[in-house]
């Protein structure tokens, strides 16, 4: 289910129930696009990315599923292989989000697969006469694999924010991640250029268990983060430029805080 509601009156706004509601499954992220003719979901228990149209009405329908076995769209992985629709390559992502520009950006859990966690983007445009097929453009893997939560935004300057907690922590830093919490920022290139640990006090962690503890978003004890966002104290203003001709005052400028794209 997607809804909106005027926040002053309590109108429903919004009512959009797909169907077949078998595609959808742990919606973790909804998003209206295109002044709310359009949303975007991420069904996390089918591994996918779906954007619904005509929402406004009762003659909503699927436009294309990104991932997942009902994918609608061949990607192309990081290889250069292009799998056939159908093909997961993620598992089970939180959060998956447009950026704008064709982009999607998720953390993609790889829950249940033995695999790290990874920051993922994934660019799509879906429009008449673009490319016939999605690919991925960016990761980055963490040290561990987070099974649920976690984000993963674009800031301002290309870099990617993002989240994660690791499933099993250590005493010895040379074993894995020592740490409850990760929020790390990641340049275009794979490095990273701000990362924050979180750790719990000593008594509630699992710092004398040389062997790895393992934890559970709802059992054990430390540190958990659903999402992360970032807010600049103003707006950031950048490519200035003054003409020589008039003198007249030229730049580029982004809001002090995140917006979903397509909301007019």
């Amino acid at each position: 289910v997607l809804e909106e509601y005027d926040a002053h009156t309590g109108e429903k706004l919004l009512d959009v129930r797909p169907s077949p509601s078998s595609d959808l499954a742990d919606v973790n992220h909804c998003q209206p696009l295109d002044e709310d003719a359009t949303a975007v979901l991420s069904s996390r228990a089918t591994s996918a990315i779906l954007k619904v149209g005509g929402v406004q009405g009762d003659d909503y329908s699927y436009e294309w599923v990104l991932g997942g076995p009902d994918g609608t769209v061949p990607i192309r992985d990081f290889d250069g292989a292009v799998r056939a629709p159908g093909s997961s390559l993620w598992t089970m992502q939180h959060n998956a989000e447009y950026m704008g520009e064709g982009r999607y950006y998720m953390i993609d859990n790889q829950f249940g697969t033995g695999n790290n966690s990874r920051l993922l983007s994934v660019v799509y445009d879906g429009s008449d006469g673009a490319y016939s097929y999605a690919y991925l453009e960016f990761e980055y893997e963490f040290d561990g694999n987070s099974p649920v939560f976690g984000d993963h935004d674009r800031l301002p300057t290309g870099h990617s924010l993002g989240c994660y907690w690791p499933s099993t922590v250590y005493s010895d830093a040379s074993s894995g991640p020592t740490y409850d919490e990760l929020a790390v920022e990641v340049t275009p290139d794979g490095a990273e250029a701000w990362t924050l640990e979180v750790y719990s006090e000593p008594d509630a962690s699992c710092a004398d268990d040389d062997g790895g503890c393992v934890r559970d978003s709802g059992a054990a004890p430390g540190w958990f983060f659903y999402s992360i966002e970032r807010f600049y104290d103003g707006p950031l203003v950048f490519n200035a430029t003054c003409s020589a001709q008039d003198g007249a005052l030229a730049f580029s400028a982004v809001s002090a805080f995140k917006q979903s794209c397509g909301r007019g």
